[in-house]
């Protein structure tokens, strides 16, 4: 663990998040391309005294005019012995960390410390006593080049609280110096005891306004105070400024504005911070694509409806109420309608909590992907990613909003850990515990959920409309199917067998020449096992349609058949009747293919660039795989190891600086992960030379060989800064050497980066193919994420097991990610790998076990966003031939269903409403709604309610007010009941809304041959 005060330190940067001042951090790093590091010596020794007086103030404070706003302070620093600094850097020795930033801090607190200095300021009381504002990296102030001799930069003192806008502020620049010895050394500026307040300067500038224009003089009227007047047992400091009510209550200074459709905003802070950031989650990710944010505070307006409390009024009528005998925050809607209550904020200066009051009959959803349970009333969740595996508790993918059914949304807008409590520990009541100091959280105060939705979409970005094929049927296999054109892995002798020597006739048995010199016959199915590599390299010996005559098949860690080419497995479907629209070759070995000077990378791009001709000629779309930003090889073309991701990386006390990045080992992972404790080289996504390399010359290159999309898996296993992670027997914390880092808050990276690279790299993608003249899209299919990642329209619901008890599973990812906000999610149908309920591939009832499982799972997933089979499993081709004709019935119904599907896709990209509806957000006033699991519409005109279970074809549902069609069976039936049904294997109980827009367009589809032949099975 660091220091406190250095901790300290670096979360005063938090305060301060867009510097002016652009710096050239340079710290060289002595890495070899994969990733060997070379340490820092133990001893070590500098002098300072040459470089004292190389920095100087160039200019006295002034207003920062831009959104974000501040003081700004510009320093100088010699270019000669800046630049003499960092060579001293080069292999750590004598300096192993250079920096150079500002430091502000009121002129009260650097009279009371004697002096302004890190060291000073650290002596005093205060919680944090002033703010270090690091320097942007690359980038000198206004772009000077140094030709006077001199550097200028700059830093500010952004999103200043109300309580510092009378306060002097002061500033100095600094050099910060990490030796290798582990000691911290400054080298500072000049400073001039004149500071200047937020408040002085605007009102000086105000009294001049001749020489600014209109925009200037509203944002310089933003800064002036308006007190208001409210008598409260307890709030103090009560002011308009500008479009803003600040308040105080307790510790916590707060705000609230009002955005218009984005809903009510409330930041909250400790009183001894001096700033907090202007950018949440969802202005963070839309600065770090290049993309206004849409959040802008409108006008509100004060009010006194009666002496007990205060009443803040938006334009649109929607309104707060204040009490002045206690805390509270009391939204209501344009209709009058109380919606949502805020009970407390509070902050202690490292986390902050705020709570609401729920009321009796209230239920609350979304919040991610999770596989507990739908209404969230009555559960805790610890909102963080992880690879969880069949893990109820965790999740792949945490979105910090909900809704109630009053039509409230409740939305934290930050990336970091949250721990939400929805009535655990008081029934009435919710939490949300954030591990960041400062509280951003924002308020949709409506009646209807469906507004709420739409609001959180206009505000975090909304889905972009995918290309038809994208919503199609995806074949994907696991390792290691799809690896190659045309080569199957198989083998006739065993003496082809790589290294076949060491083969065993069975687990723990004799050597397999030696067994079968003894006139032993191998039986169809029988598992060959690895000996020297032991028990994970397994074959299976076939001797079937697909491999007459017998062979020796490489199969994969459940013993099921593997290592078939992709030229192999589109025939088999396509003469199966199954053929795919897209084939995902999730274990392509593509990282060096394109490098051209390598014979091998040649090989291997000429099998990609066949293999994409082969999908083309067929209409099938060619995708692959990729771990989010760290699939990389230094033999790519263009690749700099500068373009890598560094950081300091401490365990148990010894740092090491390195590109390698430590994996996340939270709560549960997944079994075909590796070892705990793995590490990974990542792209450094601040650094737009790294990005542009990556996406235009690596994945430039894939796109003109053929590739259409691609599958970005494990964006839960990047860690956080200065968390410490438990690895086996170690303790690992990370500091990350950002080439830019105002664009990557601390503490957030763990759902930050993921989501900011995969936000990118979809835009770019869909760019390249445009430029390319290509017109049907790139499709991105990512696992994990966080706040915003629906932009990207399709993610993947993790890893569950293939049995009965997990296919609920499967449904309550894809309801409650569309009750979160995320429209477009996926999964691997039937499940991803054997787990339990008599599924392997080598148990005698597993085949048909396995198919019913399948039989089931295609049912509900025709009407899902889109079908995709993943696994270390059997290929649908493989099953029984009823399930086999199960299968091609579905997707005959998935072909008429298209119209409906793609007007249903455009509905969620316009409104945010998902693909996959939970029925609360038609029939919000019916309570027995709200505690339905598995029950879901497609749209509002279907209602489909499946069968989950092997031996009961007895499902039980609930349809709300209206006239429904059973479409298995025509019969009229008026809702707000109970009823049960029967589903047999092969069918599924779905249910016509006759009130539907889309009533008409429904019954022509299921009136067709497809939705007679499932009929047929009834």
């Amino acid at each position: 663990m660091m220091k406190m005060k250095r901790m300290k330190r670096w979360l005063s940067l938090l305060l301060a998040l867009f510097t002016v001042l652009p710096i050239l951090l340079t710290t060289a790093t002595a890495e070899t391309t994969d990733g060997d590091v070379t340490e820092a010596p133990e001893e070590s020794s500098f002098d300072i005294l040459p470089y004292s007086g190389m920095i100087k103030m160039a200019s006295v404070p002034e207003v920062r005019m831009t959104t974000d706003g501040g003081i700004r302070f510009v320093s100088k620093v010699e270019v000669a012995r800046y630049n003499e600094l960092v060579t001293l850097t080069r292999g750590f020795d004598p300096i192993k960390e250079l920096k150079i930033g500002t430091l502000i801090a009121p002129v009260s607190y650097i009279t009371a410390a004697g002096d302004f200095s890190v060291e000073a300021l650290d002596q005093l009381g205060h919680d944090v006593n002033y703010v270090k504002v690091e320097a942007r990296a690359g980038y000198w102030y206004n772009g000077d080049d140094g030709a006077d001799g001199y550097y200028e930069f700059a830093g500010s003192l952004s999103n200043i609280k109300l309580s510092h806008y009378t306060d002097a502020f002061a500033g100095i620049g600094y050099i910060e110096l990490l030796l290798a010895t582990g000691e911290t050394k400054y080298i500072y500026g000049s400073y001039s005891r004149a500071g200047a307040s937020i408040n002085g300067l605007a009102t000086a500038l105000l009294a001049e306004p001749a020489s600014l224009n209109s925009a200037q003089i509203e944002y310089l009227q933003a800064y002036e105070l308006h007190p208001v007047e409210f008598t409260s047992s307890v709030m103090s400091d009560v002011y308009q400024v500008g479009n803003r009510l600040y308040f105080t209550v307790g510790e916590t200074s707060a705000y609230l504005a009002y955005t218009g459709n984005n809903g009510w905003r409330i930041k909250a802070h400790h009183l001894d911070k001096l700033g907090a950031e202007g950018f949440g989650a969802a202005q963070a990710l839309a600065y770090y694509i290049g993309e206004e944010s849409a959040d802008v505070e409108l006008p509100i307006t004060v009010s006194y409806p009666n002496d007990e409390e205060m009443r803040i009024t938006a334009e649109d009528g929607t309104y707060v109420e204040i009490p002045n005998d206690s805390f509270g925050l009391n939204f209501y809607s344009v209709t009058d309608r109380p919606v949502a209550n805020i009970r407390s904020i509070t902050t202690d200066g490292t986390n902050s909590t705020i709570t609401g009051a729920f009321n009796t009959t209230e239920a609350v959803y979304g919040g991610g992907e999770w596989l507990d349970t739908v209404n969230k009333r009555g559960t805790a969740m610890d909102m963080y990613t992880c690879d969880g595996w069949n893990n109820s508790a965790t999740s792949y993918m945490v979105i910090p909003f909900f809704m109630t059914t009053r039509g409230a949304g409740l939305y934290v807008n930050r990336y970091e850990r949250i721990k939400a409590d929805f009535g655990t520990t008081d029934v009435n009541t919710w939490s949300f515990a954030l591990e960041n100091e400062i509280m951003d959280f924002y308020v949709f105060a409506n009646d209807d959920m469906k507004d709420s939705l739409a609001g959180y979409t206009a505000l975090t970005g909304s889905a972009d409309v995918p290309e038809e094929w994208a919503y199609g049927v995806m074949l994907c296999r696991y390792s290691s199917d799809l690896t190659s054109f045309e080569n199957p892995n198989a083998y006739s002798r065993v003496e082809d067998i790589p290294e076949y020597e060491t083969l065993l006739a069975s687990k723990n048995g004799e050597n397999l020449v030696t067994w079968l010199g003894a006139g032993n016959v191998p039986e169809n199915g029988r598992l060959i096992y690895g000996g020297s590599k032991g028990e994970d390299i397994k074959y299976i010996y076939l001797n079937n349609d697909e491999y007459p005559g017998g062979q020796y098949v490489k199969a994969n860690k459940d013993g099921a058949p593997s290592g078939r080419s992709v030229k192999l497995l589109v025939e088999k479907m396509t003469a199966a009747g199954m053929k795919p629209t897209a084939v995902i070759m999730e274990a392509w070995n593509y990282t060096n293919i394109s490098n051209m000077g390598s014979e091998t990378a040649k090989a291997n791009r000429e099998e990609m660039r066949k293999t994409c001709e082969l999908l083309d000629e067929q209409g099938i779309k060619a995708m692959v795989y990729m771990r989010v930003a760290s699939t990389i090889s230094s033999s790519m073309p263009g690749y700099s190891n500068d373009y890598l991701l560094k950081a300091w990386v401490t365990t148990n006390g010894e740092t090491t600086y390195t590109t390698r990045i430590p994996d996340v080992a939270y709560n549960g992972q997944n079994p075909d992960a590796g070892e705990v404790g793995k590490t990974h080289a990542y792209v450094d996504i601040t650094n737009p030379l790294a990005m542009e390399w990556y996406l235009d010359v690596v994945w430039g290159d894939l796109i003109e060989l053929g590739v259409d999309g691609v599958k970005i898996d494990f964006c839960e296993t990047f860690p956080d800064e200065y968390v410490s992670y438990g690895v086996g027997e170690n303790t690992t914390t990370v500091k990350y050497d950002w080439y830019d880092r105002s664009k990557i808050v601390s503490g957030s990276e763990h759902h930050a980066y993921p989501t900011y690279f995969i936000s990118a790299f979809y835009k770019r993608m869909n760019e390249i193919k445009e430029e390319m003249g290509m017109t049907d899209g790139f499709y991105v299919l990512s696992r994990g994420g966080g706040i915003g990642s629906q932009r990207n329209p399709y993610l993947w619901a993790g890893d569950q097991a293939r049995n009965f008890d997990k296919l609920d599973d499967q449904i309550l990812a894809v309801v409650n990610s569309g009750l979160s906000g995320v429209p477009f999610m996926s999964y691997d149908m039937a499940g991803y790998r054997y787990g339990g309920g008599g599924t392997s591939y080598a148990n005698s009832d597993s085949l048909a076990y396995e198919s019913e499982i399948f039989a089931r799972a295609i049912a509900f997933t025709v009407f899902m966003p889109n079908v995709q089979t993943h696994g270390t499993v059997r290929n649908a081709y493989e099953l029984t031939e009823e399930a086999q004709q199960i299968y091609k019935n579905f997707l005959a119904l998935r072909e008429e269903l298209m119209p409906y599907l793609t007007k249903c896709v455009n509905t969620a990209c316009e409104t945010g409403l998902p693909v996959v509806r939970h029925p609360v957000l038609n029939y919000q006033s019916d309570t027995k709604v709200y505690n339905l699991t598995t029950q879901f519409m497609l749209g509002d005109g279907l209602m489909i309610a499946p069968a989950l279970s092997r031996t009961d074809d007895s499902v039980k549902l609930y349809l709300p007010n209206g006239t429904w069609t059973n479409l298995l069976t025509g019969e009229q039936i008026t809702g707000g009941r109970w009823l049960t049904v029967t589903s047999k294997m092969g069918t599924v109980p779905v249910f016509l809304n006759n009130a539907s827009a889309d009533a008409e367009m429904l019954h022509e589809i299921f009136a067709s041959d497809a939705w007679k032949a499932i009929q047929a099975y009834q």
